[in-house]
């Protein structure tokens, strides 16, 4: 086996990259499955990709059941090029785990080496992801099972707009519920869905039921909030107030009382700053800005001890969220940057309100820098995600427009707004969410 020369590798994965090339290195003959399996966990994938391509695999049936739940999990490119080529065994069961795990790549290929069950179709038809459904029912079956389903909305939180579209049942209810929905994070990818509600120590049919209340919630003060804008209240400040009350009101009512404190404003410590990490309870519900964050993991000017390798956000020569690499971080700025900004994103706010709309494209990039700036200025110490996601459906509902659904890839826009500079940010925004910017609703129109 060739020698090879460790890629560079954002993070802490360098050193043990290293040291598995080093273990590689050593043995020029095949590689145990828990050495795949030691790789797939800690490594990136051109690293995966490198050291075991034309490899060959000595499996137990132990690692092979632990390295394909971890594939579940990694369907980067440059994995999938690797692992397509190497011999697994097929355990018991792994079908059922991808489906699951609602991974349709994983799926479709293991279809193709394995034949399903009875049971793997009632897990798909269970999973709620219209796409995987359709690898074990036909459309007549489909559409015979969803005349006689109790719980169309679960389709919403899992299946891409287009396959909901394709059937008049869930379309019609769909339209219906369109701003519950666009107010709900749908984490279907990275296929976190089932971990979430094991975080949260409830069944996933409970959670489901309850990310619909929550959007039914949040949608409410969202109609509240554009009662106000109608009735001439302008200010930024009042409606972020609705959203703010409305989320206290929330976690109160699930008695939640360390996030309803969290909804508080953020005025202490003006010149601290505080942290959101990566690991260990987000990184996996995270997993999907981790790509966009390394295309700037360059060495940025930071030199404090609580900063390290990774790079700043700046807005008028102001630093907002540092996102360090190292430490694996997010950085929000201090309050005193809120003092500094706040009248900027209040103007934005009103040049927004008062745009006719002629231009959508000015339309859509004006909207995207004060989301931006209002998600990295973080005015809440519980966080501006939900905050900022309401204020973003009410501008679209004030100008005629539909709520914007973001696309499963992209469940929470809020964290590519506090990863991605920006002139990025507005470049890709139209294109983290399933249904076009300029949608107006029935019956409306943009004046």
């Amino acid at each position: 086996m060739p020698a090879y020369e460790c890629p560079s590798i954002p993070y802490q994965e360098d050193e043990t990259s290293l040291i598995l090339l080093r273990l590689l290195q050593k043995d020029r003959g095949a590689i145990k499955g828990q050495f795949l399996l030691q790789a797939l966990s800690t490594c990136s994938a051109s690293f995966i990709a490198e050291i075991f391509r034309g490899q060959t695999i000595i499996w137990t049936e132990e690692s092979a059941l632990e390295c394909l739940k971890e594939v579940l999990h990694r369907d980067e490119e440059l994995v999938w090029e690797t692992l397509k080529s190497v011999q697994w065994p097929y355990p018991k069961g792994i079908l059922a785990m991808a489906i699951e795990a609602r991974n349709l790549c994983f799926v479709k290929w293991l279809l193709r080496q394995t034949e399903w069950t009875e049971d793997d179709r009632l897990a798909a038809w269970d999973c709620g992801d219209l796409e995987i459904i359709e690898c074990f029912f036909s459309k007549e079956e489909m559409t015979a099972r969803l005349m006689g389903e109790k719980e169309l909305k679960r389709f919403f939180l899992f299946s891409p707009l287009y396959k909901i579209q394709a059937y008049p049942e869930l379309s019609a209810i769909y339209r219906e519920t369109l701003g519950e929905v666009s107010l709900v994070a749908r984490y279907t990818q990275p296929r976190v869905l089932p971990s979430f509600a094991r975080d949260y120590e409830i069944d996933l049919q409970r959670f489901v039921q309850e990310q619909i209340a929550f959007g039914r919630s949040c949608n409410q003060a969202v109609l509240q909030a554009l009662d106000t804008l109608y009735h001439g209240q302008k200010e930024l400040q009042p409606i972020l107030d609705i959203f703010v009350r409305a989320r206290t009101r929330i976690a109160m009512d699930k008695r939640d009382i360390d996030t309803a404190n969290f909804s508080r404003q953020r005025d202490l410590f003006p010149q601290k700053y505080y942290s959101t990490v990566f690991d260990p309870i987000y990184a996996p519900r995270y997993q999907f800005v981790l790509p966009w964050i390394k295309k700037y993991n360059k060495k940025s000017d930071l030199r404090r001890a609580e900063s390290g390798y990774g790079y700043v956000l700046e807005y008028q020569n102001h630093a907002l969220t540092r996102i360090i690499l190292d430490q694996k971080l997010w950085l929000h700025p201090p309050a005193d940057a809120i003092t500094a900004l706040y009248p900027r994103l209040q103007q934005l706010h009103q040049e927004i309100l008062e745009m006719k709309c002629d231009d959508v494209d000015a339309f859509c990039d004006k909207v995207a820098e004060c989301y931006w700036l209002g998600c990295n200025l973080v005015l809440t110490y519980r966080g501006n995600a939900q905050n900022f996601l309401m204020w973003l459906q009410t501008i679209m509902l004030y100008h005629g427009f539909e709520p914007l659904v973001a696309k499963r890839e992209i469940p929470q826009p809020d964290c590519m707004a506090i990863s991605l500079p920006l002139a990025d940010f507005i470049a890709f925004f139209p294109s983290f969410f399933e249904n076009p910017f300029y949608v107006c609703l029935p019956g409306t129109r943009s004046e």
